[in-house]
């Protein structure tokens, strides 16, 4: 729990976000130096990223969705800002472009300079019996072993909302925030663990949003463990 919470807070200093990253190194079209960060794009785009390195006919360019761009923007990461992002158990360096992606280098040392992955942290241990029931039909209830560090706009809902509603508390989420949820395979009754001002939280999507259903305490029985980057409703 001390390692995931090293880690927020460290993300927290910088906004959990790209952006105060970004506007801490002064990064702009003009500055070639990629941001410390290993982006985790959903299977769709890894697959476009994989046929475009192995495919000389594509010149190593990635199109993106209007949806991918969006997600991309709403982080921080503009047009022009380069960064990391893992594809087949390496990691390859990438620029944003006006239509997707740039592949600038398909493969770089596992000593580059990114600090931070986002916005899915995966292979979390879990303890079960750790979570409350949530069971309702037609939902799929797992616990995903991983922790969505949410953007923004979606931790801004949340962070307004903590003090003084009682758990579970429903934050309602916008059309492309639920196909943001959609695109990395977070189905509604999913729950995760989601990071906001450097506590943890465990969290369930809901048909309408997200349900914080409570704080995990330091020696609650959710234990998380990332994986290191190489290798009442609310309405907002």
């Amino acid at each position: 729990m001390k390692t995931l919470n090293l880690i927020a807070a460290a993300m927290m200093t910088a906004t959990l976000t790209i952006s105060l990253p970004v506007t801490a190194m002064a990064h702009s079209g003009h500055n070639n130096t990629p941001l410390p960060l290993s982006w985790e794009f959903n299977d769709s785009v890894h697959d476009k990223i994989l046929r475009a390195i192995h495919d000389d006919a594509r010149m190593n360019k990635v199109g993106l969705s209007h949806l991918e761009q969006t997600i991309l923007e709403r982080y921080g990461i503009r047009v022009g800002y380069t960064f990391y992002t893992p594809v087949d158990g390496r990691q390859a360096l990438v620029k944003r472009t006006q239509s997707g992606l740039q592949i600038l280098k398909s493969s770089v040392p596992a000593s580059s300079g990114f600090q931070w992955k986002a916005p899915i942290m995966e292979r979390y241990t879990v303890v079960p019996s750790s979570l409350p029931a949530m069971q309702h039909p037609g939902h799929h209830h797992s616990h995903l072993n991983l922790a969505w560090l949410f953007d923004p706009e979606i931790t801004g809902k949340i962070k307004r909302h903590l003090d003084g509603l009682a758990y579970p508390m429903l934050i309602g989420l916008s059309k492309t925030e639920q196909k943001m949820a959609d695109r990395y395979g977070i189905e509604t009754g999913n729950s995760f663990i989601t990071t906001v001002g450097g506590e943890d939280y465990l969290v369930q999507r809901t048909s309408s949003g997200l349900q914080v259903m409570k704080k995990v305490m330091e020696n609650a029985p959710v234990a998380a463990q990332p994986i290191p980057a190489t290798g009442t409703e609310v309405k907002g």
